[in-house]
């Protein structure tokens, strides 16, 4: 059944289309003249059709004057007011015209007109009750008119979803053969003779170990180590010992082109993460690459060590590549070594805290007995301002870069240090900095790396040597007879 709007709701809606529409088509009657009483009837259908829509208060939920296009007729209002509902409710709605209410409004109507023809003048009466024939017209018609009600057509509704089916998690497929192998390659070593396997309820992974008993404690570490459950020794003919192992809580191992991609993951992230953090980006860009070259000369001897699982040797060899980068990031930028992971890889202390500097002197105000000529009191305050800022204590923000004593200010700020291993050169941190500074002054590309080849270091130095300044020179001179090159 449709909802039936308030009364006072219907008054107020049909005031307000009457004042701001009245004259409009959508205020006329069908002889064609303005009708309250029609006005009236369409803002009771209108407010119970945004009722059956699930509008809770469309008095004033509505705007009205945005929604109504006063210049259509009654039933292109109540369709286009529809499709609104429709569109901005997401409810659909459908509406049959509801003949009993227009009954009503216009019985109410002839009863006014009648009262109006008792009071009307003679010479306005037969213009009255000509309206008041057409509306009795009107009255038969629409009782003789058989329609449903105005309702609402609810959409079916939506079935509940069905609950989803928790599905148990995937099962590992143990590959019996590699996990064997795994056992093979961390538990036979000199005097353990053989590995019998044993099939009957181990699924696979039963072993019977044959072994001198002078290994025995060895073997126990190693069983325990790799996953095995030691279940019983027995001792077989002197000096040979059986030991029987379940072997089935060893976990399989990872292949190697997996364990293999994930520490190169590992590593590219880490370096990554120091590089946002200390480089700009074109600097980080070239970083990358160079990490990523160096992680590609060393995979050879990574996957050696995985094949032969020797775990400590691929620790040892990731470590090795983290200290280098780490010592790199540290020579472009000193702030690095903030970092607690970037000054424990590089092996650099970070320097201690300066001391805070000491409050600054107040100088007291020189009071002069008597009066000073001109000349004399320029003296005087040129004597205080000297005073103030020979009692004043260094600035912070002046960097201190100190390294060594030296007449050339390329020596000075950066010392030519490094070490030569046979055909490799690895330069110290400030002296990379200088060769980087010194590039950067004269146009020259300088990589980013600690680790050089000495024929690539010996061409930029020549064409430093070439193009630089004599101070630069000399610096060059100094770092070729340090590395011997």
């Amino acid at each position: 059944m449709a909802v039936r709007a308030p009364e006072d709701e219907v008054e107020a809606l049909a005031r307000l289309l009457w004042e701001k529409y009245r004259g409009k088509p959508i205020t006329l009657d069908r002889v064609g003249k303005p009708n309250p009483f029609v006005v009236r009837a369409l803002a009771r259908s209108l407010l119970e059709i945004a009722y059956g829509a699930g509008v809770k208060d469309p008095l004033h939920e509505i705007d009205w004057e945005g929604v109504i296009d006063p210049n259509l007729g009654h039933k292109e209002v109540i369709d286009s007011f529809i499709t609104w509902l429709n569109k901005h409710v997401g409810k659909k709605v459908e509406v049959i015209e509801n003949i009993d209410r227009t009954i009503s409004e216009v019985e109410r109507y002839i009863h006014h007109l009648r009262d109006e023809i008792k009071k009307a003048p003679p010479d306005v009466r037969p213009s009255l009750e000509e309206e008041l024939r057409k509306w009795t017209e009107e009255l038969d018609r629409l009782r003789n008119v058989k329609k449903p009600e105005v309702r609402k057509v609810s959409p079916p509704p939506t079935p509940l979803p069905k609950p989803v089916e928790a599905r148990p998690p995937p099962k590992v497929v143990v590959r019996v053969e590699e996990v064997r192998e795994h056992i093979r390659r961390n538990v036979i070593f000199p005097k353990v003779y053989r590995i019998d396997w044993r099939d009957d309820r181990y699924e696979g992974l039963g072993a019977r170990i044959s072994y001198h008993r002078v290994v025995e404690d060895e073997l126990k570490r190693r069983v325990e180590e790799v996953g095995g459950k030691i279940e019983k020794i027995v001792e077989a003919a002197p000096p040979l010992k059986v030991m029987y192992v379940d072997f089935r809580g060893v976990k399989p191992p990872i292949p190697i082109t997996e364990r293999l991609a994930k520490l190169r993951t590992e590593f590219l992230k880490t370096v990554e993460g120091w590089a946002t953090l200390y480089l700009p980006k074109p600097k980080k860009e070239a970083f990358m690459k160079e990490a990523e070259r160096e992680f590609k000369e060393a995979e050879p001897d990574i996957r050696r060590f995985l094949e032969e699982g020797k775990e400590e040797l691929v620790k040892e060899e990731v470590e090795h590549l983290l200290r280098s980068k780490a010592r790199l990031i540290v020579s472009l930028n000193r702030k690095a070594l903030e970092h607690p992971e970037i000054s424990k890889y590089s092996g650099i202390i970070p320097p201690p805290t300066p001391p805070r500097p000491p409050p600054r002197a107040e100088v007291p105000e020189v009071i002069y007995p008597m009066r000073l000529s001109p000349e004399a009191a320029k003296w005087a305050k040129w004597f205080a301002k000297l005073e103030r800022a020979l009692m004043a204590p260094p600035s912070p923000k002046v960097p201190i870069m100190p390294t060594i004593s030296h007449r050339n200010p390329w020596i000075s700020a950066f010392p030519p240090t490094g070490e030569r291993i046979n055909r490799k050169v690895i330069l110290h941190e400030r002296a990379y900095g200088g060769l980087a500074k010194i590039g950067e002054i004269l146009g020259i590309k300088v990589p980013i790396r600690i680790e050089w080849d000495i024929d690539e270091l010996r061409a930029i130095l020549d064409e430093i040597h070439r193009r630089g300044s004599k101070d630069m020179k000399e610096w060059v001179d100094v770092l070729r007879e340090v590395l011997g090159i």
